[in-house]
């Protein structure tokens, strides 16, 4: 099976996919975590707050997250907490946050990953708050829809994560936290792997919520029973 087609995409976005398919596809990217990369869930809405959070610097070496750290800092002067989109553990025992930001709307298909990461403050927060207790963050995951080419915008390898622009962003934030990790994983890329595969708990998500949308439908007809 070829790989999602861009341009085909891009169609169905301009149709109101992004719409229908953000009412649930948290739920693929949880399964997905949990099945095929054999996290654990410990929290779906982890709350991180700003008070016992670190006051950043600006780094002259700076060039991306400059803007970010500004943001971050006023925050944290002005807002108590903010929920991340989930907090796993794998194997390693590694305490992991995860952001999406793929909702997708057209100006978000459009637009550029180093823009994405304008409100990723939890990558500059070092840990969060957990059944009464501060845990320090390992790991940080940024979800996005695709990647984008050196130069901006998206095109045949929107999928290659070792793009110049996003390997300085996670630079620069792996020198806040020389002791953390960080990682992107694209949508794309895992909707492809699950469209071949078509693992069960997959399947089961998809006719569950094909479910709910028919019996929408059918009470917006007058047609339910």
């Amino acid at each position: 099976m070829e790989r999602i087609k861009i341009k085909w995409i891009t169609e169905q976005i301009e149709e109101g996919w992004p719409k229908v398919l953000g009412l649930f596809y948290e739920k693929i990217l949880r399964n997905w975590l949990i099945y095929e990369k054999t996290w654990t869930l410990i929290v779906k809405e982890p709350i991180i707050y700003y008070e016992k959070q670190k006051r950043i610097n600006k780094k002259p070496s700076f060039q991306y997250i400059d803007w970010v750290i500004e943001s971050y800092n006023k925050e944290k002067e002005n807002k108590k907490y903010f929920k991340a989109d989930g907090y796993f553990k794998d194997s390693n025992n590694r305490n992991i946050i995860v952001e999406a930001k793929s909702w997708i709307p057209g100006q978000t298909w459009n637009g550029k990953l180093t823009s994405s990461f304008s409100p990723n403050r939890f990558f500059l927060a070092d840990n969060l708050t957990f059944d009464g207790k501060e845990i320090k963050i390992d790991h940080y995951v940024l979800v996005f829809w695709s990647g984008e080419r050196d130069g901006g915008g998206i095109g045949e390898n929107y999928h290659q994560q070792g793009s110049i622009i996003q390997k300085n962003i996670l630079s620069e934030y792996n020198s806040i936290w020389p002791d953390r990790t960080f990682e992107i994983i694209y949508l794309v890329d895992m909707y492809n792997i699950l469209i071949q595969e078509k693992p069960a708990w997959y399947i089961d998500i998809i006719e569950n919520e094909e479910t709910i949308m028919k019996s929408l439908f059918r009470w917006l007809y007058s047609d339910y029973t």
